[in-house]
């Protein structure tokens, strides 16, 4: 049977055209028969349901009838709960109800389905000839209607009848969100609209691909204007948009106002709580809100735009002067700039070429309050230390500046460099003092000799020099001169950011100015484990050229061979008058340099025969053999010291390999002759090895071993290191070892690194040796994938560093899941607490477990999946293979 009016084929016994709503032809009265009759008793309802071919009828005891027809229906629906019903879903948005029972509910809907099922598929159809690709049952917050879905636009309609068109091209993006389906609008406006399970994830995909040529269109556009990326922002609690460019990005507020950064000027970019934060070369911060969806990629674009400045204004400046603000210079293109606020702000370049001149200064006179708590301080010192009178007065200077005058476009303009600040002053006698006039004389030096036309101007402080030190129950003249503790800065530290190597020599080499410019006796601990010994390498070939056999390099090793008890400072003894060539009178004559030489070698080769000979000195000299050594070591030091060669330098080292109980024996018995005037002794040393050792040798606690370190050690100093070596270092290595790997991937290498065994270059050389082991032996999925490799790493420096939580998890490997991996970092997790960690111990693998998850989740989308857990189970597997 045919429709009259649009001519389409109709299913037989239907009353209405399904397609244009054409009442059809009459029929029999058989082909108008009920496909399914059934009995509704219902507490709220009751009657007799009929479903038609073209309808559904629903007639009560009363004799009144309800009909559904099928010609405008969207959906059927089926609703067992609180009421048994089939729900029919019109085009206009609105839902109507046809009572049925519990027991007939199924069998209903599927008749009514299958009947409507005609005139649902000719709806679609219909709408496909309009354009509309989707017509779904919706809801829009609590409003409920029909969402037609076109090329180009989304149409809601409410059951109102209130239509919201939203066209495609004011649309961002869209995802899903709560089983809905969200559109996010470049207006910052989000649109958001309710879809059923079985469609959500069809409907998302075609409007995402029909987003695409408005999104490509747009980025045309804004790319023809230079710009790459747009979008609303906010910048000091102002909204607008945000623009960034290949030279820039570009705020302009609602307003009309326009804020615009130049990448030039700035010195670093990062995320901070989704904000972009661009720090500039000034010292001053900008931030703007970020889009989420691109942050990253926004990110990383701000990043690779800024290198080139970043570059330019970093690399090559290997020298650098002062402490508290610096001057650094590359030296291949003769320019500088200067550091201040610890690396916050970096001025323009200057040539070296402009400038006129340079004067030390250091401004004196302290605020009048500052200086009342100083002199109340003294006072109550030397009250408690019984010594009569009031503070000295000593004059006492502000800061070290250094004042460039350049000659510039404009004239000359002055820079104020200050190397060292000192709120509370500082005396020139101090010992602090001297790593400041290092610096600046280190500048001036320079100046001399590449800037031969620039004009140095440097004060005439009083006469140099450093008071003696006090003794332990008296109360120093200067507060600055009090020797630090661990928690103390060093003497030297690392005045710039991007440290390498070779930079360690100037202040190795501006330490052996200082030593050879101190007064006498004087104490160094020169600190830092794993820097010491090269440091001390380093100074020996510094100290050598000027004073020759004046130097006497020991080691701990040799001092701890014997076990010498009492005798032991004896030993030493013997060996610094053998070290410094014996004498031809004074006691020394007496046994000879052959007997003290003969001594020393037998002792160090462990032979008892050298014992005996020092045994035997001790009963040729019963009434005090000891300070006739001293005695002895005091007339050859006198007798070597003239001219340039004022004094003898000793230079102990390996200490710190020794057990730190012996380590302070050695000190102890060492302590006769650190009073020699005349003398220096250079001894590495950490401070936290002492404290060990007098902890181990005597069960006192740490105040106790700070008075030991103070009392032995006038100053300490600990070799320039930072975070650029680490880097330099791993690039190095991965160059090495024939392994390709960017900055980002180089940055994750280091803080793996940083987290776990640190930057002591013997332990990293380990773990790289490690590292191109596995790599020979390793299969290709391995080593050329960069996410593997990296869990490999991490694997490497779990068994140095964290060893019992990496056998717990090769013990557990076939039932590790992606929560264990997630909850690595939590010092509550079930591996962490089979580990059986000290509470700093767990501090700190909770601090790497939050660098190595975040590696082991490579597509940072949720949690860590099982394909990524299975993976990371097959290298650690593959890992045990250097396991412990």
């Amino acid at each position: 049977m045919q429709c009259t009016k649009c001519g389409q084929n109709l299913p037989e016994g239907v009353t209405f055209c399904p397609y244009c709503g054409e009442k059809a032809a009459a029929k029999s009265q058989e082909a108008d028969e009920p496909l399914f009759l059934t009995e509704v008793r219902g507490l709220l309802k009751a009657g007799r349901l009929a479903v038609y071919r073209d309808r559904v009828e629903f007639s009560t005891s009363s004799a009144q009838k309800t009909v559904f027809n099928y010609d405008s229906l969207v959906a059927v629906r089926k609703r067992v709960l609180p009421t048994p019903a089939v729900l029919f879903i019109t085009e206009d948005g609105c839902t109507e109800s046809c009572a049925a029972t519990s027991k007939n509910i199924h069998e209903v809907f599927l008749y009514i389905e299958q009947a409507a099922r005609p005139y649902i598929e000719a709806r679609k159809e219909r709408l496909l000839a309009q354009g509309i690709k989707y017509s779904l049952v919706s809801s829009m917050g609590i409003t409920g209607g029909i969402l037609n879905i076109s090329d180009d636009k989304v149409e809601f309609q409410a059951k109102s009848g209130k239509k919201e068109t939203l066209s495609f091209q004011d649309v961002k993006s869209v995802s899903l969100y709560a089983g809905s389906l969200e559109f996010s609008l470049f207006d910052g406006g989000t649109r958001t609209f309710a879809l059923d399970k079985e469609s959500r994830d069809d409907v998302l995909t075609f409007i995402k691909k029909a987003l695409e040529p408005y999104l490509a269109k747009r980025k045309a556009e804004l790319l023809a204007k230079g710009i790459y990326y747009s979008f609303l922002s906010n910048f000091n609690q102002e909204g607008g948009t945000l623009n960034i460019y290949e030279d820039r990005v570009e705020f302009t507020a609602h307003s009309g106002r326009t804020v615009s950064t130049m990448f030039k000027d700035v010195r670093t970019a990062g995320l901070y709580s989704e904000m972009l934060e661009l720090c500039l070369v000034d010292g001053s911060t900008k931030v703007f809100g970020v889009d989420t969806d691109e942050q990253n990629e926004i990110l990383s674009f701000v990043k690779k735009a800024i290198l080139p400045y970043v570059r330019k204004r970093t690399e090559g400046f290997s020298l650098a002067f002062g402490l508290a603000e610096r001057i650094e210079i590359n030296k291949e293109r003769g320019v500088f700039h200067i550091i201040r606020q610890g690396g916050a702000v970096i001025t323009q370049e200057y040539s070296l070429e402009n400038i006129v001149k340079c004067q030390q200064d250091e401004p004196a006179g302290l605020n009048p309050m500052i200086s009342g708590i100083r002199l109340g301080s003294k006072a109550i010192a030397n009250k408690a230390a019984g010594r009569q009178g009031t503070a000295d007065t000593e004059e006492t200077i502000r800061s070290t500046d250094m004042l460039l005058t350049i000659r510039t476009g404009q004239g000359q303009q002055v820079e104020t460099v200050r190397f060292g600040d000192f709120p509370l002053g500082m005396s020139r006698t101090s010992p602090k003092y001297a790593q400041y006039a290092a610096e600046a004389a280190g500048l001036m030096d320079y100046l001399a000799k590449n800037c031969p036309e620039c004009e140095r101007v440097i004060p005439a402080p009083p006469a140099p020099g450093i008071s003696a030190k006090e003794t332990p129950s008296s109360a120093p003249d200067d507060m600055d001169a009090q020797i630090p503790d661990s928690s103390d800065t060093a003497l030297f530290t690392a005045s710039a950011e991007n440290e390498n190597v070779s930079d360690i020599y100037k202040y190795i080499r501006r330490t052996t100015g200082y030593i050879h410019a101190c007064q006498t006796p004087w104490v160094i601990a020169f600190q830092g484990s794993s820097e010491s010994g090269e440091g001390m390498q380093m100074l020996e070939k510094n100290l050598a050229a000027q004073y020759g056999s004046n130097l006497i390099r020991l080691h701990g090793r040799q001092l701890s061979r014997p076990d010498l008890g009492e005798k032991l400072p004896l030993f030493i003894g013997a060996c610094l008058v053998s070290r410094l060539g014996g004498a031809n009178d004074g006691r020394a004559a007496k046994f000879g340099k052959a007997f003290i030489s003969l001594a020393v070698t037998l002792i160090s080769q462990g032979n008892s025969d050298g014992q005996l000979l020092i045994d035997a000195f001790s009963k040729d000299n019963p009434a005090d053999p000891l300070e006739d050594l001293l005695k002895t070591f005091s007339d050859l030091v006198k007798k070597k010291c003239g001219g340039e060669k004022n004094r003898v330098v000793v230079l102990l080292d390996g200490l710190d390999s020794l057990a730190p109980a012996k380590a302070v024996g050695i000190l102890e018995a060492l302590e006769y002759f650190l009073g020699c005037e005349k003398c220096v002794f250079v001894i590495a040393i950490d401070y936290a090895s002492v404290i060990r050792g007098i902890k181990e040798r005597y069960g006192q606690d740490e105040n106790d071993g700070k008075t030991f370190f103070n009392k032995i050690f006038r100053i300490s100093f600990r070799p320039p290191a930072s975070d650029f070596q680490l880097e330099n270092c791993v690039k190095n290595k991965l160059e090495h070892i024939e392994m390709a790997a960017d900055d980002s991937e180089t940055g994750l290498y280091c803080s793996l690194l940083a987290s776990s065994i640190g930057s002591k270059p013997e332990s990293i050389d380990h773990l790289f040796d490690s590292f191109q082991l596995l790599k020979t032996l390793a299969d290709r999925e391995i080593y050329e994938d960069r996410h593997n490799r990296l869990i490999l790493f991490g694997l490497l420096c779990m068994q140095m560093r964290f060893l019992k939580v990496y056998e717990q998890l090769v013990r557990i490997k076939a039932s590790i899941t992606p929560d264990m991996l997630s909850g690595l970092c939590l010092r509550e997790s079930d591996i962490v607490a089979r580990c059986d960690l000290g509470e700093e111990e767990k501090d700190g693998f909770c601090e790497f477990a939050r660098v190595f998850t975040d590696i082991i989740n490579a597509d940072h989308d949720g949690g860590i999946s099982l394909s990524e857990c299975g993976m990371f189970a097959r290298v650690l597997e593959f890992s045990s293979i250097t396991a412990r």
